[in-house]
């Protein structure tokens, strides 16, 4: 069964963190949308431009079986967008997946998602209880990584959420990535 995917992102979103969980939750036939807080037109953290699907303020949608937030500097203005902080909260009220990168926990933090849960951000992110020596960690139904190099874990272990083992193998595979069982 395909699942869906909300990635949500805005001006000088992290390009790695946003590309690379898309491009493999795609390969495993997930419906994902991104949507920008800000224009279609995105321009992400190292002056490459993306285009979003829509914007999230224009959309309408059944709860999503993800919301990922990748990192970079819009986690900043982000952290403080009441449409992007209720969608966290209702997505994890629901016990659905919430997954954030880099500097985007910061919105999971402010969402009030993280008490009671291991996570990790980038090192640079001051997040009391963060434990940034691990690249990804997954507790309930939370993921976080840590920034740009750990974005490859981070797709697999949303994959591995949303779909198991199985298809986290396969799309391993198919993209040269060493996975053990």
């Amino acid at each position: 069964m395909n699942k869906r995917t909300v990635v949500i992102i805005g001006n000088g979103v992290e390009e790695t963190e946003l590309v690379v969980p898309v491009d493999m939750l795609r390969r495993a036939g997930t419906d994902v949308k991104i949507l920008s807080i800000d224009d279609k037109i995105v321009i992400g953290s190292n002056n490459i431009s993306v285009v979003a699907d829509g914007l999230l303020r224009d959309y309408r949608y059944d709860k999503p079986d993800c919301i990922l937030l990748p990192g970079g500097p819009w986690a900043l203005k982000a952290r403080h967008n009441q449409d992007v902080l209720g969608l966290v909260k209702d997505q994890y009220d629901n016990k659905l997946v919430v997954a954030a990168i880099c500097a985007a926990p910061l919105i999971l933090n402010d969402a009030g998602v993280l008490d009671g849960h291991e996570y990790t951000s980038h090192f640079s992110v001051k997040l009391e209880c963060s434990d940034v020596t691990r690249p990804v960690i997954l507790d309930g139904n939370i993921i976080t990584a840590r920034g740009p190099g750990a974005a490859i874990e981070f797709g697999i272990a949303i994959i591995t959420k949303l779909y198991g083992q199985t298809t986290t193998f396969g799309i391993a595979n198919a993209m040269c990535i060493p996975m053990t069982k």
